[in-house]
């Protein structure tokens, strides 16, 4: 499950949530197109975009570092998402503690 409670994204949407996880878990090329998957099954939900932006943070950061590759795959997302710096910053410290 994502963040071990699916309870914050719609019923019917956790497989394609689910998808956009398992493929940044095993490489993130080609990713954009998930992204922009995620980001129209919720375009009125900052909030719902923020927590995937934090488990994606958790998976980058799952070998004990996040690295500049991982950094900018972060960003790009966030940027595909159209979240603003402060939601991108808070997700980052939820996952992080940074």
């Amino acid at each position: 499950t994502i963040r071990g409670d699916d309870s914050w994204v719609e019923i019917g949407e956790e497989a394609n949530v689910q998808r956009f996880f398992d493929q940044a878990k095993r490489d993130s090329a080609g990713f954009e197109a998930y992204a922009r998957q995620v980001a129209a099954l919720f375009p009125d939900a900052p909030e719902i975009l923020e927590n995937v932006i934090e488990g994606l943070f958790s998976i980058a950061r799952a070998d004990g570092t996040i690295d500049a590759e991982e950094a900018d795959y972060l960003v790009q997302v966030a940027g595909i998402f159209g979240l603003p710096s402060s939601r991108f910053e808070r997700a980052k410290a939820a996952a992080t503690g940074v």
